[in-house]
């Protein structure tokens, strides 16, 4: 039985609890109040600055990837145009910061349980009035005019492209790729006249969270907290289960528990340390390895470079709450693995145990002839 029981903890006792530890620590970061309201606040807070090294990577890079992205980087670069002034200009970083980023801190407060007054909404009329604005149509012209001139077939595909933007507004899955020349003031004021028109579709302000339903989503998110625990009390109680086929009394109970939810944990928490910096060298690969990578005219590996090592600051805020928590669950079962094993130090053996030991203890007597 001792045999079965092993090998019952090896193969469904330590797989299980190392699993559930992974649910219950990357559930409980996903859903807590702060991973909610704060993570999207830094990343607002960082587009501004994110948006300027892009530019900077795709300036400094050796090789652009192919003529079109040649041409286009080229011409921003000519345009004198900074993207963190531009949204300046445009009062774009007030936006993000004070309503977007005020909108995200209501919707953590309220998933903490503070009663909202009135429904969390997103003001998006100062977008659209920039979008709308001179200063951004001026921006626009100023980049295309850095352009060569369309031939008769770039003219063609620049309405083609149109087209397709149009489409894809529509939902549905278009791939839209702008012809890397000038179409000309005709077909400028047609590109400017329909982000115009896309801007007039949009609504002025979208409602996050109403008052109404900020309740319903609090108990759901405290109801999703409370059953990863739940779900965490079955591999303990198969793990009990198994110890006690073994039949070795309240020793070998706590050892076998001990061991267990030591190993368990400890493998949870190595996987996760090494998966926080894997996924930090998987944002530097090249996106040429992957399949949106390889079709997208811009990257080069020395753009890449530069750009994700300034990305994965952001990257890092996303994830690394989820690895943190796993990490301390898994610390947590390894000190409650830990102290169930200094206790069996404690505890005495099963008579069976002690019947046996005495047995072997004993020296066999030579029978006298």
């Amino acid at each position: 039985m001792r045999l079965i029981s092993s090998l019952l903890l090896f193969f469904i006792g330590i797989p299980l609890l190392f699993g559930m530890i992974w649910a219950t620590g990357a559930g409980r970061a996903v859903v807590h109040p702060n991973f909610l309201g704060q993570v999207p606040h830094k990343v607002v807070k960082a587009v501004p600055d994110v948006l300027d090294k892009m530019f900077k990577a795709l300036e400094t890079a050796k090789e652009p990837r192919n003529r079109d992205g040649k041409l286009w980087v080229k011409a921003v670069r000519d345009s004198q145009i900074k993207p963190s002034n531009l949204m300046k200009q445009l009062k774009m970083d007030l936006w993000l910061k004070q309503e977007v980023g005020t909108a995200f801190k209501r919707f953590g407060q309220a998933m903490r349980g503070k009663k909202l007054k009135s429904d969390i909404v997103l003001d998006l009329r100062p977008l659209k009035q920039a979008l709308r604005s001179p200063q951004f149509h001026q921006s626009v012209v100023k980049v295309m005019n850095g352009l060569p001139a369309c031939d008769d077939k770039g003219k063609s595909d620049w309405l083609k492209a149109i087209r397709e933007v149009k489409r894809a507004r529509q939902d549905q899955e278009v791939d839209v790729n702008l012809p890397a020349c000038n179409p000309g003031e005709l077909a400028t004021r047609l590109v400017l006249g329909d982000m115009v028109m896309a801007t007039v579709k949009m609504p002025d302000k979208k409602v996050l969270l109403r008052v109404a339903d900020a309740p319903v989503a609090l108990r759901a998110l405290r109801t999703t907290q409370s059953l990863f625990w739940v779900f965490f009390l079955l591999p303990i109680i198969l793990i009990l289960a198994f110890s006690v086929i073994a039949g070795t009394g309240w020793r070998g109970l706590f050892q076998r528990c001990g061991w267990t939810s030591l190993v368990s944990g400890a493998i949870a928490l190595g996987v996760a340390k090494v998966s926080m910096e894997a996924s930090s060298a998987f944002l530097q690969l090249d996106p040429r390895t992957w399949d949106f990578g390889s079709k997208n005219p811009f990257w080069t590996n020395e753009a890449n470079q530069l750009f994700l090592k300034k990305l994965a600051g952001i990257a890092q805020d996303i994830v690394g709450p989820v690895f943190h928590s796993v990490s301390s669950v898994a610390v947590s079962v390894c000190i409650v693995g830990g102290v169930i094993l200094v206790l069996s130090l404690f505890t005495s053996e099963s008579k069976k145990e002690k019947t046996v030991v005495v047995k072997e203890s004993r020296p066999r007597r030579r029978r006298r002839r």
